[in-house]
């Protein structure tokens, strides 16, 4: 679950928790002042602290394709851009500087990653994901825990995917030091519904 991380957002929170069942909602920052909230279903709220009340705002658009690109473009093109290490490092550094990126943008998240990002009350640690691959066999959710590990400051030298389909179903590997003679290799399976369902 997203955590307040201005005062503003601290006091959208309070109210949230106030106003909704939270166990039914995700909860994402918009910017330093304002979050938003999706149901079960995909519906959106989100809401502002102003002149010190809560009061529902426009819901964010996110940026075109043209801009996303144009915006990495010339975040790249600047010698002195910051080196991102984690989703905490690109969520503080887009919570203080202005860009037309949502936060799902900034970290560079599909739907179904995102969603996940923003249940997890805490991401998995590397040897949670040992444990996990070394069972051979783990669900869905499961491995989106890994996605996010991975994409999580993880995969600079490292290597996940799906490398084939056989008779046990879809195998993926998870690699460290990629390409190396330090390479250490592990094969596992994804079951095909959810939470092996």
């Amino acid at each position: 679950m997203y955590k307040p991380r201005t005062i503003e957002q601290f006091k959208i929170m309070e109210y949230i928790k106030d106003n909704f069942h939270m166990e039914c909602l995700l909860v994402a920052p918009v910017s330093r002042s304002s979050l938003m909230i999706q149901d079960e279903i995909g519906d959106r709220m989100a809401f502002q602290w102003m002149d010190g009340h809560v009061l529902e705002a426009p819901l964010p658009t996110p940026a075109s394709n043209q801009e996303h690109l144009a915006f990495i473009k010339a975040f790249w093109a600047d010698p002195r851009h910051p080196q991102f290490m984690s989703f905490d490092d690109l969520t503080t550094w887009w919570l203080n500087n202005p860009t037309p990126l949502t936060h799902q943008q900034i970290l560079n998240l599909p739907d179904d990653l995102y969603c996940r990002y923003l249940e997890c009350e805490q991401l998995l640690e590397l040897d949670d994901v040992l444990t996990m691959v070394m069972k051979e066999r783990i669900t869905q959710t499961e491995y989106q825990d890994i996605r996010l590990w991975f994409l999580n400051g993880h995969n600079g030298g490292n290597w996940l995917g799906l490398v084939g389909v056989d008779g046990d179903g879809d195998r993926y590997d998870l690699v460290f030091n990629y390409g190396t003679s330090a390479e250490m290799r592990y094969h596992f399976y994804v079951e095909d519904g959810e939470d092996g369902i």
